[in-house]
């Protein structure tokens, strides 16, 4: 289980999901493998590695947002 489209508590699981980025290598040349030079498929910008990597709706992300809410309302 814990497949790509699992849903649990408005997070996405992702144990089973291989990101697949890309980029050229004349982008490479000119702005180097830390900048916004990758664009990960399903995506609609290019990245930095960091960002292309990242899944802005796994579990990680979801307490995150959980966390800073709660702050929100504490205040």
């Amino acid at each position: 289980m814990g497949g790509l489209g699992d849903h649990t508590g408005g997070y996405q699981k992702y144990a089973d999901a291989i990101p697949l980025v890309f980029t050229t290598l004349p982008r490479l040349q000119e702005s180097g493998p830390l900048e916004a030079v990758w664009w990960r498929c399903g995506q609609s910008q290019w990245e930095t590695l960091t960002d292309a990597l990242a899944n802005p709706d796994d579990i990680e992300a979801w307490h995150q947002r959980d966390k800073e809410e709660r702050r929100q309302r504490d205040e």
